[in-house]
């Protein structure tokens, strides 16, 4: 059995850390791959992130929300295209020796979304809502699905513009429009895809403005990313009305599924078999979670 050493931001750094998913990833982990390694974890308190890397170079992963991504990607040298292109990771791991910034949510994605709805047209839209920084993985991962429409909808139409403006740099031959948030619902049926980024205080009345799904395909996906153990309105309304979605918990299953794949974690079960021992332990634990 391996020992292995992971960092992860506090909410002292980092806001927007999500508590519930920190500690049940770790009873997870404990529980049920305690055959398989042994985590010995440390929270990073100190908001000189740049002097923490310097002097901290023995863990095998280090994890942090996407908002304070930057602060971890300005204290690295080596930074992957994936993640120059949009300035945002999810966490750091050790590879080769060397500390190297990740978007693992981007690569959970990818395998989720064409297993869920193999058939989704990337020639229609895609809407992402949100003006935070995790909307650029979710309009990175649309991209290389194919899609070349993207809508932005925030109730911040000005940080989403500014995003817009950065990834169009970036993506060539994407058309981005800003949608306020409450003016979804009056929009043509024709999206294929809406991703929800939006968590928080400020998700259930955002989430209730654009909960009427008129302008979203029934043969198109819906993906909610900000983990949680119960459906939002957005899950509760698709499944009203038919359309195919993917819950949170499988999106952060999956992330951490590649990232003990790629610290080198031996005998690992399948992708599927590890998102099904993490669903069983959600729901056996803290009730039903689909």
């Amino acid at each position: 059995m391996k020992n292995f050493r992971i960092a992860e931001a506090s909410t002292q750094i980092d806001k927007n850390l999500n508590e519930e998913l920190s500690k049940l990833r770790k009873d997870f982990w404990q529980q049920k791959m305690s055959n398989l390694f042994q985590v010995e974890w440390v929270l990073i308190e100190d908001a000189d992130i740049q002097s923490w890397i310097k002097a901290n170079k023995d863990f095998d992963a280090i994890l942090f929300s996407e908002e304070i991504s930057e602060k971890f990607l300005k204290a690295l040298k080596e930074t992957p295209t994936e993640v120059k292109n949009i300035l945002v990771a999810d966490c750091v791991i050790k590879e080769l020796g060397h500390y190297i910034p990740r978007i693992l949510v981007k690569d959970a994605l990818l395998a989720l979304v064409p297993e869920r709805n193999s058939s989704l047209n990337s020639r229609g839209t895609v809407y992402v809502t949100g003006d935070g920084a995790s909307i650029r993985p979710a309009v990175s991962m649309a991209v290389q699905l194919g899609f070349s429409k993207v809508s932005l909808v925030a109730s911040d139409v000005d940080r989403a513009f500014a995003h817009a403006e950065f990834l169009r740099k970036k993506f060539f031959g994407i058309n981005f429009l800003i949608i306020q948030d409450e003016d979804l619902p009056l929009q043509a049926c024709n999206g294929d895809m809406l991703i929800n980024t939006v968590a928080g205080a400020e998700a259930e009345a955002f989430l209730e403005a654009i909960s009427y799904m008129n302008y979203l395909k029934k043969d198109g996906l819906v993906v909610d990313l900000p983990f949680s153990l119960q459906p939002n309105l957005l899950i509760q309304e698709s499944k009203t009305v038919g359309i195919p979605h993917i819950l949170s918990f499988e999106i952060q299953g999956l992330r951490d599924y590649e990232m003990l794949h790629k610290m080198g974690v031996p005998e690992l079960p399948t992708k599927s078999e590890y998102l099904s021992l993490w669903g069983t332990f959600l729901n056996q634990d803290k009730g039903p979670v689909t």
